[in-house]
Formats: structure tokens, C-alpha cells, sequence
């Protein structure tokens, strides 16, 4: 069994690194489409993702506990956290290739996952702030589970169901909570300590496109459950259908 955490920083975030990231997600993705052949590519498209926000929900608010990282500015980035950092954008990058080839994602979804991957990026190359980083990525992870389990409920016809408005219901209020609520507790504190220009302002881009799904969630809500006459979609966009 390979230990990645052997590795350098240097090795982990290097271009290699990245190419292999990526390699293992798309092959990841490939083996799922030759087990799955009878389903479609965004059925796979979406297992994958759910794995991922899985695994980095797990691996990034693990590193929420003990110290606290919003507290300490700058600490330098460890092995596993840059490991978590590699792991994410080797599926940015995968599935932003994904999005651009099937086009069946809104610009703000594109414009979401391009700047994810720049972000990251960054963030590997600067090898500092990593706790702050995995520690936000695993807290904004943690709705997309809920956000792919809606979609499968739907896409096998209990959209109608009670279980499809409960998931639901629970993926708009976590999405709520993490993004608006934390996200903003974790703006400030980026903010307020002595981090670097650019990572502050990575960290309040994301959270701008963070606010950018919020309204539309918000449009969506409004129209489904709180319009009286149901009118024609007047071009409003649930990027998270």
C-alpha cells in the first residue's frame, strides 16, 4: 500500500502530483461508466461527485478539530492537508472537463469549478494556510452528498415522494446554514487575521459564487413552494437541479 504522507510537499504539489489526481479520478470515473453501462454519463458524473464530497467532507472538517485554524494565521501547510488539497483538485479539474465537454451546466456552475481548480491551485503552491483551507473546503462539502442523494431520489421518479421533499428540504437548509452562516464566521476570520492579500481574496471570491448559489436557491424556493399561480420559469436557473 502506497503512504502517500511519505511524500514531500514539494512532490505532492507538484505537476505530477496533479496529472496523477487527476488520472485517478477520471479513471475512477471510466470504471464506473463500463460497470454502469446502462446509465448515463451525468448518473456517474454524480456518483463521483458525491464521492468526493464524501471524502473531503470527512478528511477537511477532521481538520476543523483540535487547534483551532482561523485562530493562527499563515501556519505552513502540512502533508495531509496538502494531500487533501491535491485530492480535490484532480476532481475540479476532472469534472470541469466533464461540465465543458456535456455543457449541461450553468455558467455559474463553470465559473464555480474553473475558480475552485485556480484556487486550489494557489493554495498548494503557497503552502501556507492549509488548515484554514481543508478545514472550509470539508464544512462546504458536506451539503453535496445531500445535493447528489436528491438528484438519484428524483432521477429514479420518487420526485413526488415525501422522502424526495425531506432531502430536499435538508439540502437547502444545510446549503443555508454552512454557506451563509459559517461561511460568513470564516470570512471574518480570514479577514481579521494576518493572512496574505491573495488569500483573502480567494477566500471572498468563493464566497461571493457562495452567495451567487444562495439567490438562486432562494429563487428556486420562492417559486416552487411559495408561488401561488405557477407561472412559466421566467429563465431562472436552479444550477443545483
Amino acid at each position: 500500500m502506497i503512504d502517500f504522507l511519505s511524500y514531500s510537499i514539494d512532490e505532492l504539489s507538484s505537476w505530477r502530483a496533479i496529472l496523477a489526481a487527476f488520472i485517478a479520478w477520471s479513471l475512477f470515473y471510466f470504471s464506473l461508466r463500463n460497470v454502469l453501462q446502462e446509465k448515463s454519463p451525468e448518473y456517474i458524473s454524480r456518483i463521483v461527485a458525491g464521492t468526493h464530497g464524501l471524502v473531503m467532507a470527512y478528511f477537511g472538517c477532521n481538520e476543523c478539530f483540535g487547534d483551532w485554524k482561523f485562530s493562527r494565521s499563515e501556519q505552513v501547510t502540512t502533508s495531509l492537508q496538502t494531500l487533501i488539497l491535491l485530492a480535490s483538485l484532480g476532481y475540479f479539474i476532472e469534472d470541469t472537463v466533464w461540465c465543458f465537454y456535456y455543457q449541461t451546466e450553468s455558467p455559474l456552475m463553470l465559473a464555480h469549478h474553473c475558480f475552485s481548480c485556480f484556487a486550489i491551485y494557489r493554495l498548494l503552491i503557497m503552502r501556507k494556510s492549509g488548515g484554514q483551507s481543508t478545514c472550509a473546503l470539508g464544512v462546504l462539502e458536506l451539503s453535496n452528498p445531500c445535493l447528489q442523494t436528491r438528484w438519484f431520489v428524483r432521477y429514479h421518479g420518487y420526485q413526488k415522494t415525501t422522502t424526495f421533499y425531506v432531502i430536499e428540504f435538508i439540502f437547502i437548509v444545510s446549503f443555508l446554514i454552512l454557506r451563509v452562516f459559517l461561511g460568513t464566521h470564516y470570512l471574518v476570520y480570514i479577514i481579521a487575521q494576518p493572512n496574505t492579500f491573495e488569500f483573502r481574496a480567494l477566500a471572498t471570491t468563493i464566497y461571493i459564487i457562495s452567495w451567487m448559489f444562495v439567490i438562486n436557491i432562494v429563487k428556486y424556493v420562492q417559486y416552487k413552494y411559495l408561488t401561488v399561480q405557477p407561472q412559466p420559469n421566467n429563465g431562472i436557473q436552479t444550477t443545483f437541479t
